[in-house]
């Protein structure tokens, strides 16, 4: 799943609002969303950036087809970010783990400040269950192992703390044998993002197809009111959260199918 369901109510509206014109896509996978992202590039005269060391589409075509609004860095975030400068905003939807998201918004923090630029808008895919609050490492070697929880290879299933030997949501990848605890998942390392800079910073979630966050600085809030008023309708009562939180347990219900493996 990636960040396309989100696309037409929440990201477009917020790229839209904050006038971006650098953008940068960390994890693309076989470019849904970034065909949506050049589309807006092209109407806004914006510039795609796409971070990716496996992308699951033709690079050279792409880049041949969206000269001047694409350009494709086949490496990993933390390799390929601190090259890169500063953008209006950011799309998270690469390696699921606190080491890497928390280095990715550090270095997205500092490349804004570099330039003299504000903080970019952040939007991060997964930020509730299953990688709100555990770790999934799309290569562990890459995790230094100080930052590297114990894992094993197996499905997830919202009912079962454990990783499932057989059945399960995303069965063929490495996840963190426990869930909860310090240093693991998405919005845990967002959560201390937040907690480690002195910029003032607002977390927004939105609910459904696994968690979108929005990280905004309160100032980029002050100078673009309309992306104010675009939050403020998604800071939803929490009735509303409770039903969509049922309708998603119910769409997983239909993922993940009736049965799943024993330990």
């Amino acid at each position: 799943m990636s960040l396309a369901p989100f696309w037409g109510g929440v990201i477009a509206p917020v790229l839209a609002a904050v006038r971006a014109r650098r953008i940068v896509e960390i994890g693309a996978g076989r470019g849904h969303l970034t065909a949506r992202l050049l589309a807006f590039a092209r109407r806004h005269r914006a510039i795609v950036h796409v971070v990716d060391p496996e992308p699951a589409f033709d690079v050279r075509a792409w880049e041949r087809l969206h000269r001047g609004r694409l350009v494709c860095h086949r490496r990993p975030s933390l390799a390929a970010l601190p090259e890169l400068g500063g953008f209006d905003a950011a799309l998270i939807d690469g390696d699921h783990n606190w080491y890497t998201v928390l280095g990715e918004l550090r270095l997205l923090d500092a490349a804004s400040r570099a330039a003299a630029r504000p903080f970019p808008v952040v939007l991060l895919h997964d930020v509730e269950w299953p990688y709100g609050r555990r770790d999934l490492y799309t290569e562990p070697r890459r995790i230094p192992p100080r930052y590297l929880g114990r894992w094993r290879r197996g499905g997830l299933h919202p009912t079962r703390p454990e990783v499932l030997r057989r059945g399960g949501l995303n069965a063929d990848l490495c996840h963190a044998l426990t869930e909860d605890g310090p240093r693991n998942g998405v919005r845990t390392a967002v959560e201390d993002f937040m907690t480690g800079t002195r910029r003032r910073l607002r977390l927004l979630i939105v609910p459904g197809f696994h968690g979108l966050g929005v990280l905004v600085e309160h100032r980029t809030l002050a100078c673009h009111p309309r992306l104010a008023r675009l939050l403020a309708v998604w800071d939803l009562p929490p009735p509303v959260r409770d039903y969509i939180k049922f309708l998603e347990r119910s769409r997983l219900d239909t993922l993940i199918g009736g049965t799943i493996g024993c330990r």
